[in-house]
């Protein structure tokens, strides 16, 4: 798991092409990033806002996803979005660790980001460089071990590494690769350490 977010993490801060000149990026977590990217807080690449649904709306049978704060997605009969978005918690244990994707019809927790309308940047190269990135930079060290909850402006000045389209679109070809990859690794350790114990 290690291996894998920080391969991921360096494809969406660093790119695919270790010979690409670099240049100081100014921000201390990121160091240095290709000279022909840019940096952009994620105010200015998306809209951020919370869904209005409560918990009690889910339906078992629903007929769309209902994004809530954890990791299952539940059902909901109600979809007024139909779009390209990143869902993830606002409050609870999920804060900077539930991340979703989805392009298509949903509906959302009033507790849960939603960001949608990506400029520059498409939304799975967002995804993954949220997840692979957020918790561990702008909510590390916070003094609880449980981040009650995420607050707008900490979002909203996040810093996001901007590469050209091709390449946003070579890394996440490459990330999707890598992850089945790592997932196969994952299943043949766990079958080995079943077997060793």
């Amino acid at each position: 798991e290690e291996k894998r977010q920080a391969v991921i993490s360096h494809a969406v801060t660093k790119g695919l092409d270790p010979t690409a000149p670099l240049r100081p990026s100014g921000i201390d977590w990121l160091g240095d990033v290709p000279a022909h990217w840019e940096v952009k807080r994620l105010k200015y690449l998306c809209l951020i806002n919370t869904g209005n649904r409560n918990t009690e709306d889910a339906k078992e049978d629903g007929n769309f996803p209902f994004f809530v704060r954890s990791q299952t997605i539940e059902r909901i009969n109600s979809a007024p979005y139909n779009c390209e978005a990143i869902l993830t918690a606002g409050d609870g244990a999920g804060v900077g660790k539930v991340y979703h994707y989805i392009n298509g019809q949903f509906d959302c927790h009033q507790r849960v980001y939603m960001l949608t309308d990506f400029e520059e940047l498409s939304g799975k190269f967002i995804f993954e460089y949220l997840e692979n990135n957020f918790f561990n930079v702008a909510l590390a060290g916070q003094a609880k071990s449980t981040v009650d909850s995420l607050r707008m402006p900490v979002f909203l000045n996040f810093e996001v590494t901007v590469p050209p389209n091709y390449e946003q679109n070579a890394i996440v070809d490459y990330i999707a690769k890598r992850k089945t990859t790592f997932a196969n690794l994952s299943k043949q350790v766990e079958a080995a350490i079943a077997l060793l114990k």
